[in-house]
């Protein structure tokens, strides 16, 4: 299988496991947080399919030859990343059934908790 067409399903399975994943309670509890896990995963898989991409475009990024567009989804790249890292980080915090003895967030007296919880 070409690469193009890898990224292109990698793509639509991200996208679509992520509308099923807005809400815990389309699934079960557990199939959310293993799902959460599994397309943080597969979005690191997905930069590293375009690795080529984000180094031409780091080192480029503030020079004259670069345009408009790619820096906005440079931009918009790196903000998905930093969130997708924030949701795994949460996700396992919070967790209820998978990663429950990982779970720090819920936990008494913890005065961030309504931080983590809007954030995720």
């Amino acid at each position: 299988m070409k690469t193009k067409s890898l990224k292109i399903i990698l793509d639509c399975i991200m996208a679509v496991s992520i509308l099923f994943l807005y809400k815990k309670n389309v699934l079960t509890l557990t199939v959310h947080e293993i799902a959460g896990v599994i397309i943080c995963v597969l979005f690191i898989v997905h930069v590293l399919l375009n690795k080529k991409w984000v180094v031409a475009l780091t080192k480029t990024l503030f020079s004259k030859t670069s345009t408009i567009r790619a820096k906005i989804s440079y931009i918009v790249d790196f903000l998905l990343a930093i969130s997708f890292l924030g949701i795994l980080i949460t996700g396992i915090g919070i967790s209820k059934t998978v990663f429950k003895s990982f779970a720090f967030i819920g936990a008494k007296g913890n005065p961030y908790n309504f931080f983590f919880r809007g954030f995720h």
